[in-house]
């Protein structure tokens, strides 16, 4: 059995700043991830230092954690329900504040490129937030993550299986209009986790494709210089978003296939065991 694939890894994993250890030019350089993320707060019942809280850094353009001291329910709701100005081409705002991506209890391991099973996706208004703050919290596995507003009116989102020869990337659309408050949340938010039904399948802009491409191979090789060439990425299974902006926004990591190396930047290598853990 090998070891299990948590939601949190890949957030430790871009966070993390550490001397380019294959840099020729200075022995002092750092590596930061340059990737946009939303506010994402990770839990994980029992593990020690979680909850933590991921976010980037618009003035330096790389992934930062808060302080644990600044990582309460009251801090969380403040940022979570902040709005921004909408211009009018966008419609109706939708209400959804967040979603709750929950960790997969089995099947879903370091040794596949896709887990058998998908994690469940929960969309959160206010009062839904504030429930899941007080009641659900301390029990919860998995990430919280700040509502990005697509590009368009309607719900749309991007998945990548990438390896470091080929890069696959799906996009599907839901059917309703975001603001359209007649239907439930969930029912004008499903993509990848809804029925086909709910959304369908979407032309993926070529620009939008080049930079999820990018961005893959970017972690990739984030991951390969902060461990010491000691992990190294085999493949990944990636949710992305353009943001209202245009930006391209990395949501989660559902799965990934990591090889564990034997030496720093060695040839020789292996999976990781049960048990291992990701860092």
């Amino acid at each position: 059995k090998m070891a299990e694939f948590k939601l949190h890894s890949m957030f430790r994993y871009i966070h993390q700043s550490q001397r380019d250890e294959m840099s020729m030019i200075s022995d002092s350089t750092n590596h930061t991830l340059d990737i946009t993320i939303p506010d994402t707060v990770t839990f994980f019942r029992g593990h020690p230092g979680l909850p933590s809280w991921y976010f980037t850094s618009s003035s330096e353009r790389s992934v930062k954690k808060k302080n644990s001291q600044n990582v309460d329910p009251s801090n969380i709701l403040n940022v979570f329900t902040k709005r921004r100005k909408r211009s009018p081409e966008e419609g109706r705002p939708s209400g959804i504040l967040a979603m709750l991506i929950s960790d997969i209890e089995t099947n879903n391991t370091l040794d596949s490129s896709q887990g058998s099973e998908q994690n469940k996706i929960e969309y959160l208004d206010e009062v839904l937030l504030r429930e899941f703050l007080e009641s659900r919290a301390s029990e919860f596995c998995g990430l919280l993550q700040k509502w990005v507003d697509p590009q368009g009116l309607n719900n749309r989102m991007y998945h990548a299986t990438w390896s470091p020869t080929v890069c696959v990337v799906n996009c599907r659309a839901n059917e309703r209009k975001l603001g359209d408050r007649r239907c439930a949340m969930r029912d004008r938010a499903v993509t990848f986790d809804g029925t086909n039904a709910d959304s369908r399948p979407d032309v993926v802009p070529q620009r939008a494709r080049d930079q999820i491409l990018s961005s893959c191979a970017d972690i990739a090789r984030h991951i390969a210089l902060v461990t010491g060439g000691r992990r190294i990425v085999q493949s990944l299974s990636c949710f992305f978003k353009v943001r209202h902006d245009g930006e391209l926004v990395f949501l989660w990591c559902d799965s990934a296939q990591i090889v564990a190396t034997t030496t720093r930047f060695g040839r020789a290598s292996r999976r990781l065991s049960a048990g291992e853990t990701l860092a």
